[in-house]
C-alpha cells in the first residue's frame, strides 16, 4: 500500500490521533447568531463517524466586534460554550479529536450584520470589500 502509514495512530505532542487524517478547518455558514446548530453537529458527526482523525472547527469569531457575521460560529460569550460543549462531546463520542481555528476579522468585520463598529488593529480602513 503506498499510504499505508495515512490509518496508523499518531501523536502531536500529548494529543493521540486515531490516524492522519486532518479536516481542515472551513466556514460552512450554518451557525445561527454564533450558536452552533443540529446542521453542524450532524455535520462534523458525520466526519467524525467516517473516522477523520482531527476534525478542525473554524473560524470560530472571538469578539462580537471582530466576527464574521451571524452565519459564524461563535465563542464572543459564555452563552455559546453550551453549543459548542454539544458540538464537541459529539466528535469525540466517535473518536475523533477536534481543535479551533480562532478568527477575528478585524477591519474585515462588517458593521452593518454586527451592529456594532468592527474593531482592528489597524486606523487604515480595509478596502478589500470597497
Amino acid at each position: 500500500m503506498k499510504f499505508f502509514k495515512l490509518l496508523e495512530p499518531f501523536k502531536i505532542g500529548n494529543l493521540q490521533l486515531r490516524n492522519r487524517t486532518v479536516m481542515p478547518a472551513m466556514h460552512l455558514g450554518a451557525a445561527e447568531n454564533g450558536y452552533v446548530t443540529e446542521q453542524l453537529i450532524e455535520f462534523y458527526l458525520t466526519r467524525a463517524t467516517a473516522r477523520v482523525g482531527l476534525i478542525i472547527i473554524g473560524g470560530i469569531g472571538v469578539s462580537k466586534r471582530g466576527t464574521g457575521g451571524p452565519t459564524m460560529v461563535s465563542l464572543s460569550d459564555d452563552k455559546f460554550i453550551p453549543g459548542m460543549r454539544k458540538l464537541v462531546e459529539a466528535i469525540h463520542n466517535e473518536g475523533a479529536k477536534v481543535i479551533a481555528q480562532l478568527y477575528h476579522a478585524g477591519g474585515y468585520a462588517f458593521s452593518k450584520l454586527i451592529g456594532e463598529q468592527s474593531i482592528s488593529s489597524s486606523a487604515v480602513y480595509s478596502r478589500f470589500y470597497s
